[in-house]
């Protein structure tokens, strides 16, 4: 998804997202059962602003999991853009 540094990430998803992941990602991603709410998905992107504002458009029923330097570039992009 768009340019930069590709990295493996995991999501954290409401099930009611299940068809989002599948579609961006492909068939052959693995849903892993958290819970009875939520799901893991371990995908590579390239992580980028454009990805991050795809993440923030799905409204917290997806959220980057791991991995902590994704997480944390994500938290300082949403706290620079709020101020």
């Amino acid at each position: 998804m768009f340019s930069g540094d590709e990295e493996r990430v995991t999501l954290l998803c409401t099930n009611d997202m299940a068809n989002v992941i599948i579609d961006q990602f492909g068939r052959d991603t693995k849903l892993i059962k958290v819970d009875d709410d939520h799901f893991e998905a371990k995908v590579d992107v390239v992580v980028s602003n454009q990805f991050f504002g795809w993440i923030v458009a799905l409204e917290g029923k997806v959220r980057v999991k791991e991995t902590e330097n994704v997480a944390d570039r994500m938290s300082n992009l949403l706290k620079k853009v709020s101020e």
